[in-house]
């Protein structure tokens, strides 16, 4: 009925609220706020203190870690970030996720997998998720470069985080973050 509230996660409304921020996020907002706290009232400089007190909402903004509520079916491959799909393609695996590394878990077999980038502006929320139910058998860190995701040698060039999840079915799912 009209008017009636939503309730999708059995613990109340889903009247809009502001989302959680994300713990390292509350340290830099924390600060943020507070610069902007001593422009506006220790030398009441509101040229900077407001702007400074707007860019400290973003921060938040930035930070924010809304739930979400995913089907409880295990076949389901849920995207690991929000964001636009900016690629779909055949590729091979990266190759620090196909050798053996020696936990007895072996990495993904050699061939060509699909590969689906999906790119995150300023405006989505930053937080990756899994995108499977299951184990987390391989975490490999590349140090790298910064440059703007949208170009073509970010992927090759960032810094980068491989993953290799692996349901209870033996299905493997590898994904990486990068910078």
């Amino acid at each position: 009925m009209a008017g009636d509230l939503l309730d999708n996660r059995g613990r109340g409304d889903v009247r809009w609220s502001w989302p959680p921020i994300h713990p390292e996020g509350r340290k830099f907002g924390a600060v943020a706020v507070l610069v902007s706290l001593v422009f506006l009232i220790g030398f009441d400089w509101e040229i900077i203190g407001w702007p400074l007190l707007l860019l400290s909402l973003g921060i938040f903004a930035f930070f924010r870690d809304p739930e979400r509520v995913v089907p409880q079916d295990d076949r389901v491959i849920l995207s690991p970030a929000d964001g636009l799909v900016s690629l779909i393609a055949q590729v091979d695996p990266p190759e620090e996720m196909m050798v053996d590394d020696g936990t007895g878990h072996p990495g993904l077999t050699p061939g060509q997998v699909t590969r689906i980038s999906i790119f995150m502006s300023v405006f989505d929320v930053h937080i990756n998720r899994a995108p499977i139910a299951g184990t987390v058998r391989r975490v490999v860190y590349i140090p790298g470069e910064f440059f703007d995701a949208g170009l073509d040698k970010a992927s090759e060039q960032n810094e980068r985080q491989h993953l290799l999840i692996e349901r209870t079915d033996g299905l493997k799912i590898g994904f990486t973050q990068i910078a």
